[in-house]
């Protein structure tokens, strides 16, 4: 409704635990008016822990392989100011008719109508709840749905962007029996699938899952020391 009642030649999308931080939309407009693509996004600061995110140089122009992996963070709605024009083009009665993923669906199709571009800096400040993180099972459930609306895309790329998308729901699904569970083999499971379907090693998907044949307590302590790290090394420190 609030894209529809949008008059502008831009709309900036904000979740309701989010916002936005001074220079956010003004340097973003001017992106998009230097670059003429559809999306400028930018990277945020993660909750109460003043972690950075940032965008990384892969995910700008066409990035609809990595909308297929569900691999576009930072690129997320509440960092992302789209042309209104671009964003007018998506069908979201399609998405909401067959309880598609919101975010994901909508980015697969910005992605196959218009390219995308950064601001290098952390413009918004980001809540940090069970839904952010994909963690509901309302959220995984309809990522699957997601998956398989677009499945015929993912015939267009190489194996591997099928392989870490399906990677990504295991991935998905192992966090569900994390937080639903003290203790879950599922869970030790749904990582190693998602560890296995994933190419290459990633250090991210085996940290999890070493740290979920500890439980939830160890599986909270591998976010935290993660979170750290990452948080280290955007802040150019040697870790």
């Amino acid at each position: 409704m609030g894209i529809e009642h949008a008059d502008g030649e831009y709309v900036h999308l904000l979740d309701d635990d989010d916002r936005l931080l001074p220079g956010a939309v003004t340097k973003k407009v001017d992106l998009l008016n230097e670059s003429g693509v559809g999306v400028a996004y930018s990277g945020f600061v993660l909750g109460d822990q003043n972690r950075r995110v940032l965008p990384v140089d892969r995910v700008r122009g066409d990035v609809l392989d990595y909308a297929l992996m569900f691999d576009l963070a930072p690129c997320i709605p509440s960092t992302m100011l789209v042309d209104r024009d671009s964003l007018m083009s998506v069908d979201f009665e399609y998405i909401a008719t067959n309880g598609l993923h919101n975010e994901h669906a909508m980015q697969v199709q910005l992605a196959q109508r218009t390219q995308y571009e950064f601001v290098n800096e952390a413009l918004v400040h980001r809540g940090m709840s069970v839904e952010s993180r994909g963690g509901s099972p309302r959220a995984v459930e309809e990522y699957k749905r997601t998956y398989e609306a677009y499945s015929d895309l993912y015939e267009e790329f190489p194996p591997a962007v099928r392989r870490r998308a399906v990677g990504y729901l295991h991935f998905l699904q192992g966090q569900l029996q994390i937080d639903a569970h003290l203790w879950s083999p599922r869970a030790i499971v749904e990582f190693l699938l998602a560890s296995i379907y994933r190419p290459g090693v990633d250090p991210v998907y085996v940290g999890c899952l070493v740290s979920s044949l500890f439980g939830r307590p160890g599986y909270r302590i591998g976010e935290a020391a993660h979170g750290f790290l990452v948080s280290e090394q955007q802040n150019g420190r040697s870790v």
